[in-house]
């Protein structure tokens, strides 16, 4: 039970003096950083997505090449996703379309029993 005494007697600067930083990881990697192909692949993408959006609806480049790179290139996710989160956000996943919670349809199925 003595235990704080240890800490209590323990010298930070000491203590912290032998750390350098050197075995500290960020998670950055250098290998992590875009390739021409992917800087190439991005622009092209954001062109598409500009293209099918049109000028009414404004996102900004930012928003369009993070959900690029999300969904690893792919226009069609991408301009759904741009869709639903920043124009139309009441628009329902493919999966809640099936669902329905409406009164309505609680009286009917109690009707069929």
């Amino acid at each position: 039970m003595s235990r704080h005494k240890l800490i209590k007697t323990m010298d930070l600067d000491d203590e912290l003096d032998d750390f350098d930083g050197a075995d500290y990881d960020d998670g950055f990697d250098a290998s992590d950083e875009l390739t021409a192909d992917d800087k190439v692949r991005l622009r092209e993408g954001v062109a598409q997505v500009r293209a099918v959006l049109g000028p009414s609806i404004s996102v900004n480049d930012k928003d369009i090449e993070d959900s690029l790179w999300h969904y690893y290139y792919d226009v069609d996710k991408t301009v759904n996703y741009l869709l639903r989160k920043h124009h139309y956000p009441m628009i329902p996943d493919a999966a809640e379309k099936g669902r329905t919670t409406s009164t309505r349809t609680v009286q009917i199925f109690k009707k069929e029993e």
